[in-house]
């Protein structure tokens, strides 16, 4: 009986990873497309971020840049995600602070769309 209660177990615990998976890509295909902008666009990205004034352009470019890709494929693979999801979450932070924050949370349309090529 011991061994049948523990095959259940483990047979409910499959959704619970795969719900982490699907919560896990969702997170990353959220990074994805402002990630490309910023690396495809790395000099208007530099331009932006003085425009914005946030201290040190090139510094925050390339930061925020590598943790989002980092991120991306860290959280793919689910590693380091709790490290990751902090230094993703430090991003956002400066996001609001630094972009929304002044225009009152409304969408800008200088913001990623004056970045991209079409």
């Amino acid at each position: 009986m011991k061994n049948f209660l523990a095959e259940v177990a483990v047979l409910f615990s499959y959704p619970r990873h795969l719900i982490f998976l699907a919560a896990r890509l969702t997170i990353a295909y959220g990074f994805a497309m402002p990630a490309l902008v910023k690396i495809n666009n790395f000099e208007s990205t530099v331009k932006w971020f003085e425009s914005l004034s946030i201290p040190f352009p090139l510094l925050a470019s390339y930061l925020v840049s590598g943790i989002e890709v980092m991120g991306i494929v860290l959280l793919i693979l689910g590693l380091f995600t709790r490290t990751i999801s902090v230094l993703l979450s430090c991003v956002m932070l400066g996001a609001i602070l630094f972009v929304h924050a002044p225009t009152d949370f409304l969408w800008q349309t200088t913001d990623l769309r004056s970045l991209c090529i079409i």
